[in-house]
């Protein structure tokens, strides 16, 4: 048994063994393996907020962040990067997140629709 200080008055007992970790893995895949999929559906029937200002405007931002002009500025990121890291002015760390970061830009929507995937009705 291990005891932990916490803000309260006194320490704290607490206890986690093998096999209290076991149960708990076993109850998250139990409920992972055995829920019906129809359920998580049934509330997202239709998106009430698709038609809103708001939505629009976040639609015309990603546009613009995927469009033609940021495209270009990102490509004359990663020229200029990689210039200054032969050159020796930037460390290769550094160049190499640039270049990670641009690609996850870009890459953002592929993920999350990968993750998120849209509902075909």
């Amino acid at each position: 048994m291990k005891e932990v200080h916490c803000f309260g008055p006194g320490p704290v007992r607490f206890e986690c063994s093998a096999q209290r970790l076991a149960v708990l893995c076993v109850v998250a895949v139990a409920l992972f393996v055995f829920s019906h999929p129809a359920l998580a559906q049934t509330a997202a029937t239709a998106d009430p907020f698709a038609k809103t200002a708001l939505a629009t405007a976040l639609g015309s931002l990603v546009a613009a962040l995927n469009g033609a002009i940021a495209r270009s500025l990102a490509i004359i990121a990663v020229i200029g990067m990689g210039i200054a890291a032969l050159t020796g002015r930037v460390e290769w760390s550094r160049a190499i997140v640039v270049v990670l970061g641009v690609g996850l830009i870009f890459s953002a929507g592929v993920i999350i629709n990968a993750l998120f995937p849209v509902p075909t009705t």
